[in-house]
């Protein structure tokens, strides 16, 4: 897969105060790329730079077509950031018809597929300033994916959507991805849900990279193992012996990495050689644990 967006060493300051710092990140063709952070960590400031909503910044956005870089190119991308706006003496059709047509013709047909995609199909002739939140994060994603973009640039889009809504949308993200080659760049505070849905995952602090995490790599036979014991010495001393790797240590705690199957025959080396311990437990690394050893425990997503 190649690359169809590049973030090369962005910046951006807001008076004196930097907000982005030498951010740099690729999205792939066919790639979900979630995008994570602490509150203020500059997720929102970026997708606005990246689709072009704010102009002034350090650094660079190339959009790669036919393995050329070239600049922003509108008509490549589909976004949705923060709260949609819309005219609120319009209705559902109305907006979408008026919007699409900005960028190029989309008739009735498809217009009222997306709707009812979205859930909006028994809403469409309510003015949209009587919709709900929810409602109009489904407008503004029926919006973004109206034009076939090659790139989706998606902030929050599950906000205030409901569990079935936000499994839908994520199927369809999947869709789109694995079977069009769209390209999807997506933020949320839900660390469940960017888990679930994403190939890879940047995190952001403080406006800067402290991570990209590969989602594929969750699925490695290798797992971490915490053992508490009170016979330290002697348990490193077996560890060793048997070459196994030790993640941490710290106090009684000992974390060391296993395939899952080996889990039983190193616990009966341990009854074996009579060295004690009093529990032993998976530690889950996951999306969220990630995040918080990254952002020093920030939980402010």
């Amino acid at each position: 897969m190649g690359d169809v967006l590049k973030v090369v060493n962005v910046n951006k300051k807001f008076d004196k105060d930097y907000v982005l710092r030498n951010v740099s990140f690729d999205l792939k063709e066919g790639e979900i790329l979630g995008l994570v952070g602490p509150n203020g960590a500059g997720k929102t400031t970026l997708m606005r730079i990246i689709v072009g909503l704010i102009k002034k910044h350090g650094g660079d956005i190339f959009f790669c077509v036919d393995k050329n870089k070239i600049k922003r190119d509108e008509k490549l991308l589909g976004c949705m950031i923060e709260t949609p706006k819309f005219y609120s003496y319009m209705n559902a059709y109305q907006n979408l018809k008026f919007f699409s047509g900005l960028s190029g013709k989309v008739d009735r047909k498809e217009i009222n597929n997306m709707l009812s995609f979205v859930g909006l199909s028994s809403e469409v002739k309510k003015k949209v300033k009587k919709y709900s939140l929810g409602m109009k994060q489904r407008l503004g994603m029926a919006l973004a994916f109206l034009n076939h973009p090659k790139i989706l640039i998606l902030d929050e889009p599950t906000n205030g959507i409901d569990p079935d809504g936000i499994k839908k949308i994520r199927d369809y993200l999947k869709k789109l991805a694995e079977q069009e080659d769209v390209a999807v760049l997506i933020s949320g505070h839900i660390l469940a849900e960017i888990e679930k849905v994403c190939d890879r995952v940047v995190i952001l602090k403080k406006g800067k990279v402290t991570e990209v995490v590969d989602m594929q790599e969750k699925n490695f036979d290798d797992k971490i193992f915490a053992f508490e014991t009170d016979e330290m010495d002697e348990f490193m001393d077996l560890l060793k012996q048997k070459n196994i790797v030790i993640e941490d240590i710290k106090n009684n705690l000992i974390k060391v990495r296993l395939q899952k199957e080996n889990l039983m025959r190193f616990i009966k080396d341990l009854v074996l050689k009579d060295i004690n311990f009093y529990s032993v437990y998976e530690v889950k690394n996951d999306l969220e644990q990630k995040f918080l050893n990254s952002t020093g425990g920030d939980e402010n997503v």
